[in-house]
């Protein structure tokens, strides 16, 4: 987890994990509000009947630390399971750490670049 220098938004990480029977879970629940997905477009979240909001996994979710609700995500590659993450002082810039050895940067589209590179 990493939260903005701010203090308004914080950034999760979610990754893959066995379940008991040992096999990989791809999908994880996380706690909704009712309301939270009207107006806002999640992309590939979606509610379940639960009322729990479905991320993909591997992601990164980005919540408004207000209202606690899920504003962006940003879906890893499989395989790209997170092991650390950083945001730079003026959050223009994640950092992704990956199990599979790679070095994700993330950038502010408004600062004109192509917003996610591997490095």
């Amino acid at each position: 987890m990493e939260v903005s220098v701010d203090g308004e938004n914080a950034l999760i990480a979610i990754s893959s994990c066995l379940d008991n029977d040992g096999t990989n879970n791809t999908s994880r629940n996380v706690e909704s509000n009712e309301n939270e997905a009207e107006g806002i477009d999640l992309g590939v979240n979606r509610k379940s009947p639960n009322n729990r909001l479905t991320v993909p996994v591997p992601s990164i979710c980005f919540l408004d630390l207000h209202s606690l609700k899920v504003f962006h995500t940003l879906k890893l590659g499989e395989g790209q399971d997170i092991t650390a993450m950083a945001l730079n002082k003026d959050n223009t810039n994640l950092l992704v750490s990956t199990a599979n050895k790679k070095l994700i940067v993330f950038t502010d589209p408004a600062l004109g670049g192509s917003g996610g590179s591997n490095a």
